[in-house]
């Protein structure tokens, strides 16, 4: 199961065509999921205005099945590990659908709300954080990213 999951997952995508056709709701991001060995995974989301050298979100995740899914652990790049910010994905539909486990996971001060729908070419994401179910940044609204690069 996660063999089939990564080879959806891994690689190098964008959201350009969306940013492009409304550039004042979307900005242009890019996000990318690597294979770094030893079962370790490097995932980075980046502004295309700042580059890649300048990621607003990069860390590393190990996979591991269980009854109700593949479990995406987190990892700071330092090696400490935040499982509060683990994410479940399953399969669906022919879709693989991820969203965090709990509401535990805190980021920018605010709860995490984080949810995607992976399909082979297409990974639509958002991510959005609540202080007192108050949206205080993020979105209400999928981004969907088109694959650029595969593995």
């Amino acid at each position: 199961m996660i063999t089939e999951f990564l080879s959806c997952l891994l690689g190098r995508w964008s959201n350009k065509d969306q940013a492009y056709s409304n550039p004042s709701r979307y900005a242009w991001i890019l996000t990318s999921w690597e294979d770094v060995g030893d079962g370790k995974y490097l995932s980075k989301q980046w502004y295309h205005y700042e580059g890649e050298e300048k990621p607003y979100r990069e860390r590393l995740n190990t996979l591991c099945e269980s009854e109700s899914g593949i479990i995406i652990q987190n990892w700071g790049l330092d090696g400490t590990r935040n499982d509060k910010c683990d994410i479940i994905v399953t399969f669906d539909s022919g879709r693989w659908l991820g969203k965090n486990i709990g509401q535990d996971c805190i980021v920018r001060d605010a709860v995490l709300h984080s949810e995607f729908i992976l399909s082979p070419g297409q990974l639509l994401s958002r991510d959005a954080g609540y202080i007192n179910n108050k949206l205080i940044w993020g979105s209400k609204d999928y981004y969907h990213f088109g694959r650029l690069t595969q593995r």
